[in-house]
C-alpha cells in the first residue's frame, strides 16, 4: 500500500524548477584560509592608514586652532600666555606689545606693533628692525599665534642675552 506524501520529494537526478540560480548556487568556492603573512601585511597597511589620517586630521585642527582671525583673539591669546616682559595694549585697530625699561624716567625699549590687517613691525628704540641679531627676523604678517609668541620670546631672550644692556651694544646689534 502506498499513500502520497504531502510534500513531492525530487528525485536524486532532478533540477528544481523553482529555485532558478540553484546550479550556480551549488557551485560557489568555499572559502580558503588567509595566509598569515599576507593577513598581517593587511592589518599593518589598515593601521598605518588609520594613524595616518589621524594624523592628518590632528594636524589639520591644531592649524585652525593655531591661526590668527582677528585682533581681539591675538590679544587674549598673549595675555593668557602670562609674559611679564610684555605690557598688551589694544587701541585704535592696532595691538601694541611693548616693553618699558623701568629708568628713573622710564623709556621704551621695544615695541612690536600688529595692525588691523595683521601686518606686522618690531621697533628698538622708535627705530623699526626686519632682524635681530642673527636668527631673529619678523614676521610681515601675525598669521599664526604661536608664531607670534615665539618672536615675542625671541625678542625676550635676546635682550637677556645683551652683555650690558647698553644703548651701544643694542644699536650695534641692530645696525650689523
Amino acid at each position: 500500500m502506498t499513500v502520497p506524501l504531502a510534500h513531492v520529494r525530487l528525485r536524486p537526478d532532478a533540477v528544481p524548477s523553482k529555485f532558478p540560480n540553484c546550479p550556480s548556487y551549488m557551485s560557489r568556492k568555499t572559502a580558503r584560509r588567509e595566509d598569515p603573512d599576507s593577513k598581517r601585511a593587511r592589518i599593518e597597511n589598515a593601521a598605518l592608514q588609520k594613524a595616518i589620517a589621524e594624523s592628518n586630521e590632528a594636524f589639520i585642527r591644531a592649524r585652525e586652532e593655531d591661526k590668527v582671525n582677528s585682533l581681539s583673539e591675538l590679544a587674549n591669546h598673549l595675555r593668557s600666555q602670562g609674559m611679564k616682559f610684555w605690557d598688551v595694549i589694544e587701541r585704535n585697530e592696532r595691538l601694541l606689545l611693548i616693553h618699558i625699561v623701568d629708568d628713573e624716567a622710564p623709556w621704551l625699549k621695544y615695541s612690536v606693533c600688529v595692525k588691523g590687517d595683521l601686518s606686522v613691525t618690531v621697533h628698538v628704540m622708535k627705530t623699526a628692525v626686519k632682524k635681530l641679531g642673527a636668527n631673529l627676523c619678523v614676521p610681515n604678517i601675525a598669521n599664526s599665534k604661536r608664531g607670534m609668541v615665539e618672536l615675542l620670546e625671541g625678542i625676550e631672550k635676546w635682550d637677556g642675552d645683551l652683555m650690558y644692556n647698553s644703548v651701544a651694544e643694542i644699536c650695534e646689534a641692530v645696525y650689523c
